[in-house]
């Protein structure tokens, strides 16, 4: 499948989460069951039989996550610095995050699946893995380094309430269990009725993700700041896909499938969790949602011309 034929599909589950959200169908009682179905048993579901299917060395790449995460680690602190430009100080937590987390598990997975098949799922899903941790410290991090001096918030009772947050992560334990199940070869997936339901649960997870996404789209707040969250997301989408192909065929050495699976990766648009860290730590919320909102029209056709430029 060409990658046109799979962002089609997905302009068309988000165009219907915003129309049904401009419909009063999907209200915030409607998205916060879906997010929670996605994040406690869908997600989790697929997230664990497409690692169980595969022999763990097959799937898992040491290369391919050293290398997402250098991406990750680079952008985050250029991305610092860009941000202490900004005179508004409850912006730069939003303009910080809006250069470092992208949509990996949602739109990420999704495009990897329909573009490469199940065994760059896999992989996919094992880079999340891989950094499901960092990614949620340096966020706390960085927000804590931009919040401002009247709100008062602990960070070591943050970062702790952070980490723990992370071990119980539902997405990260299937992870984990999936990789025991390969490593161990242990039969899991034999079970005819169990292996149907993480497959059928796997199928509805990503239109439903992607109708989440559509509904979470916040426009109101865009006007006016759109020269700055066109340019973050453009860079977002073009110039960092474009910098992780480079430094992952010339330092990491990575070629095929994993540099496909790699630059598709860093190639989503902003994460949707990072309007919910924003919130809770006195960023502005409003702008974050304008970068989460753009970036993801913006993908649908950012997302193919990467793959036609870099023939991956």
């Amino acid at each position: 499948m060409s990658i046109i034929d799979a962002m089609l599909p997905m302009a068309f589950f988000i165009a219907l989460g915003y129309f049904l959200r401009r419909v009063n169908l999907i209200d915030d009682k409607v998205k916060t069951f879906l997010n929670k179905l996605l994040f406690y048993f869908a997600l989790p579901a697929m997230a664990f039989r497409s690692i169980a299917s595969f022999d763990f060395e097959e799937s898992f790449s040491l290369a391919l996550g050293l290398h997402n995460l250098t991406v990750l680690m680079i952008t985050f602190a250029v991305g610092m610095v860009f941000a202490f430009l900004l005179k508004n100080r409850k912006q730069r937590g939003s303009f910080h995050q809006a250069w470092y987390r992208n949509n990996q598990a949602y739109v990420g997975l999704h495009v990897t699946k329909s573009v490469f098949g199940d065994l760059a799922l896999a992989k996919a899903t094992l880079v999340n893995g891989f950094e499901i941790p960092v990614v949620n410290i340096i966020a706390i991090i960085g927000l804590e380094i931009f919040k401002d001096d009247d709100i008062r918030i602990s960070f070591r009772r943050k970062a702790i309430k952070t980490l723990m947050n992370v071990l119980k992560n539902p997405f990260l334990i299937s992870i984990t269990a999936g990789i025991l199940v390969s490593i161990f070869k242990i039969p899991v997936l034999s079970v005819t009725a169990l292996d149907n339901t993480l497959e059928m649960a796997g199928r509805v997870a990503l239109p439903m993700a992607l109708i989440l996404i559509g509904g979470s789209l916040t426009l109101s707040h865009l006007k006016e700041n759109f020269v700055m969250v066109s340019i973050v997301s453009l860079i977002r989408l073009l110039i960092v896909p474009v910098f992780a192909y480079f430094l992952g065929i010339w330092v990491f050495h990575l070629s095929g499938l994993d540099l496909s699976v790699a630059v598709t990766l860093l190639s989503t648009p902003v994460a949707i969790s990072s309007y919910v860290f924003a919130k809770e730590m006195g960023a502005d919320e409003n702008l974050m949602a304008s970068f989460i909102g753009l970036s993801t029209i913006f993908s649908i056709i950012t997302m193919p011309i990467i793959n036609i430029i870099l023939k991956l």
